[in-house]
């Protein structure tokens, strides 16, 4: 009895720090898709085109986790899509970011952490960097929707 509230208690944790992350990552993912989409529409419709963006990966999201779809191909391809979109927005983001801020705090990180590469422009930097920050969350929160996937599963199936 003792083992079983302990596994659930784990189970509820899990979901709950998924949740979690999940509402940070929508959060941002919100902010730089407007920003994003701010490139070809106007503010209202690049705020429309944000929310309707995280409301579609919301629905596949809640379809691959609360349904039988775990398993479908056309919703992780979706997912995969929408997390597609999701990195090139948050590059273009942080690029714009440091490009228009006139903060130079990348440099820091360029000397401590990009030191091995040799670049002809500081943009190059600035690249790799936007790249490093806008794409490893997104990224890294495909995965745990997968691994949430299967916990849940995991958990219907005993």
């Amino acid at each position: 009895m003792k083992e079983e509230k302990s596994v659930r208690f784990v189970y509820y944790s899990l979901i709950g720090t998924f949740i979690a992350l999940y509402l940070c990552i929508a959060f941002v993912s919100t902010l730089h898709a407007i920003t994003f989409f701010e490139l070809a529409n106007s503010l209202t419709l690049a705020i429309l085109l944000g929310a309707a963006y995280e409301l579609g990966q919301s629905a596949i999201l809640f379809s691959i986790l609360m349904t039988k779809n775990k398993n479908r191909v056309l919703a992780w391809a979706m997912m995969f899509l929408l997390t597609t979109l999701q990195v090139t927005a948050n590059v273009f983001a942080s690029f714009k970011f440091m490009d228009q801020s006139g903060n130079s705090d990348w440099t820091y990180w360029q000397r401590s952490i990009l030191f091995w590469l040799e670049a002809d422009t500081p943009e190059i930097y600035k690249i790799t960097i936007a790249w490093i920050t806008g794409a490893l969350l997104p990224i890294v929160a495909l995965g745990l929707t997968a691994l949430a996937a299967d916990n849940i599963k995991l958990n219907h199936e005993k």
